[in-house]
């Protein structure tokens, strides 16, 4: 009687039909289109790589997406302006709790350099129930406060 090969990575015959199919290799072949073979070594399922692929000498994905040009910022920008301006009347037909409220204010005074909304944020931190909390809050409020009174003795 033949001896059975019952190892499906040496078995060059019809697939099995008993029981489980065979794991997977755990290689992945490349993409020609996708990798060149300095790469294909590095791939495996479940993220093990045995090793670290060559890194190309720049990636322009990664450029562009950290390097805005000054265009774009401009126009960046205006948005941010224009949606500050369209959001300040409509802060108080937001139905939020003391602490939503006050984390809203903070970022308009910030995100608009502007300490127009330190009283209604003041306000709301008083407002703030859980104490541990409303302190953080006051001392954001203290830090904003000496924020623009070093900007005004610069002026």
């Amino acid at each position: 009687m033949p001896e059975e090969n019952n190892n499906p990575a040496k078995s060059n015959s019809q697939p099995r039909t008993d029981g489980p199919p065979p794991a997977p290799s755990t290689m992945i072949a490349p993409s020609a289109s996708r990798l060149d073979d300095a790469t294909a070594p590095y791939l495996e399922v479940g993220g093990q790589a045995t090793g670290s692929p060559p890194m190309p000498a720049s990636n322009s994905f990664l450029a562009s997406a950290t390097s805005v040009p000054p265009a774009a910022t401009g126009d960046l920008a205006k948005l941010k302006q224009q949606a500050l301006q369209n959001l300040a009347p409509l802060i108080d037909k937001l139905d939020q709790p003391p602490e939503d409220r006050f984390k809203t204010l903070m970022m308009m005074i910030q995100a608009s350099d502007n300490p127009q909304y330190l009283d209604e944020a003041y306000a709301a931190a008083s407002g703030i129930s859980d104490e541990k909390e409303r302190a953080k809050a006051l001392l954001d409020i203290v830090n904003e406060i000496n924020y623009f009174s070093q900007n005004q003795k610069k002026s």
